[in-house]
């Protein structure tokens, strides 16, 4: 089973400063490595303040229920930046507004950093703390794991990397990060690296470097898994050829902290088993070609996956928050309940909903005929107006487009054409609400004094999908909406 989650891993090699085209000339573009496609697709561009300046890398990766949770790791460093081991509050505030951009890429093999820069437009904002390395030296381990605040796009073709968790020394290396905040690179390390105490030590890559803003970057073995995660370098006078690379350990990330809930065995390995040992997980693509479920009344949950008393076929069979993504057709068959008081969302290029399905009263539903994009090489779809599908007549409660749980805050209509109403529960006044387009912008703020919102200024706005966040204090909800055009 395989289980999402978002691993970010940062060196002390974060940047402030590169941007587009920053990069040095042996730098290749990641496109140039078609085998590596999947990979590629698990790491984002981190942006530690919103629209700040690049920052790092990170990447997605995966876990033993393949379940599709949104854990991010990256490097401690990137998110401690008081590099005392303490999150005080203005990092915290920094980590509701970061913002990990993905498929910042050349879809092509001219490895010239002239050309038009690529979209920053596919992107999540927000992350919360889950568990991060003890040790506070440089050279000692260096990863923090995040859970973004929402799940990555059905559209943005994303992939969760697979990871080795035994000390058996790689073969040879792979790193696929953005170095100086650069579009997606790869650098390749032909030999075994040298294993230090809490890191490998790439003396000189083979192909590309590793530079600034590569901190946080995934390191794979040949198996294409992960096996560390980029922490600092060496002397910086020339990134391509002299330069040292460190990345932190993966297999002592996994168990080597005293606290089991210091270690990524505790968040990825959840459901462990009395005499087995997780050796390796594959990597997962959370959009499916086709879903059949049958005698199945817990799909609002994952908790039931185990690989370990349930067999491998169990693995990626049920998501944590009740989200089912295909690229083709969704089907539910005979004795397939979808519980009363529990959420479950069906998306893909056709819904089945077959004699024998129930959807019971006071449950949350929602099938939807929009499908995701999977596997490599996918054009991104343009945003149109969705239409709803209500399969199923019940005296179930259905949700409204994106509302992915019982939101407590009411935004209406959705999709707009012009106006936009919000009913704001009675917990979010005297908070603030702010409206941000796919590019990171704030086009909308107001402070909250009253239970109802009316935004005239919708209208004036250019279509596409905007992210609403309400904020109170330590209360934040975050919704969807979609502003179309008449014409």
């Amino acid at each position: 089973m395989k289980n999402i989650f978002l691993i970010l891993i940062l060196v002390l090699s974060y940047n402030l400063n590169a941007q587009f085209g920053e990069s040095t000339s042996c730098e290749k573009n990641v496109f140039c490595y078609p085998d590596w496609c999947n990979q590629r697709r698990s790491v984002g561009l981190i942006f530690i303040d919103g629209n700040s300046e690049p920052f790092a890398t990170g990447f997605l990766i995966s876990n033993d229920k393949g379940d599709g949770k949104p854990f991010f790791l990256t490097a401690k460093h990137v998110v401690d930046l008081n590099h005392n081991s303490i999150f005080e509050q203005n990092e915290i505030e920094k980590l509701e507004n970061i913002k990990i951009v993905f498929n910042y890429q050349f879809n092509n093999c001219n490895n010239s950093n002239i050309g038009t820069e690529p979209s920053l437009s596919e992107f999540v904002i927000g992350a919360d703390i889950v568990s991060y390395s003890v040790t506070t030296t440089i050279g000692g381990q260096d990863w923090i794991l995040l859970e973004l605040t929402d799940d990555v796009a059905n559209t943005y073709a994303a992939y969760f990397s697979g990871f080795n968790t035994t000390d058996a020394l790689p073969e040879s290396v792979c790193m696929i990060h953005h170095p100086s905040g650069d579009v997606k690179k790869i650098s390749f390390y032909n030999d075994a690296p040298e294993e230090k105490i809490w890191t490998w030590l790439v003396d000189e890559w083979d192909v590309g470097g590793a530079e600034f803003g590569s901190s946080g970057a995934p390191v794979y073995n040949n198996e294409k898994l992960i096996v560390g995660i980029q922490s600092a370098n060496g002397d910086p006078s020339d990134y391509c050829s002299t330069v040292k690379s460190y990345s932190s350990l993966f297999y002592k990330a996994w168990n080597n902290q005293s606290n089991t809930n210091n270690q990524l065995k505790h968040w990825l390995n959840s459901s462990p088993t009395n005499g087995w040992s997780l050796t390796f997980i594959s990597g997962y693509d959370p959009c499916k070609t086709s879903i059949n479920f049958s005698d199945a009344n817990d799909l609002h949950i994952s908790d039931n996956v185990n690989i370990f008393t349930n067999g491998l076929l169990d693995y990626g069979t049920r998501s944590y928050n009740g989200i089912y993504n295909s690229s083709g057709t969704i089907s539910a068959n005979s004795n397939v309940i979808i519980q009363s008081n529990t959420s479950v969302e069906f998306y893909g290029e056709s819904i089945e909903l077959n004699p024998g399905f129930t959807a019971e009263s006071g449950c949350v539903f929602i099938a939807e005929p929009k499908p995701c994009l999977g596997g490599c090489n996918n054009g991104k779809s343009m945003i149109e107006q969705p239409e709803i599908e209500i399969i199923k007549n019940t005296e179930s409660k259905y949700l409204n487009l994106n509302n992915k749980t019982h939101k407590v805050n009411k935004i209406y209509p959705n999709p707009t054409l012009s106006e936009l109403n919000i009913e704001v529960s009675s917990n979010f006044i005297g908070g603030e609400i702010n409206i941000y387009s796919v590019l990171g912008e704030i086009v909308y703020t107001e402070k909250i004094n009253n239970r109802l919102i009316m935004i005239s200024e919708f209208e004036t706005l250019k279509s596409g999908i905007y992210t609403v966040i309400f904020i109170n204090n330590n209360l934040k909800e975050i919704q969807k909406v979609i502003k179309y055009s008449n014409y």
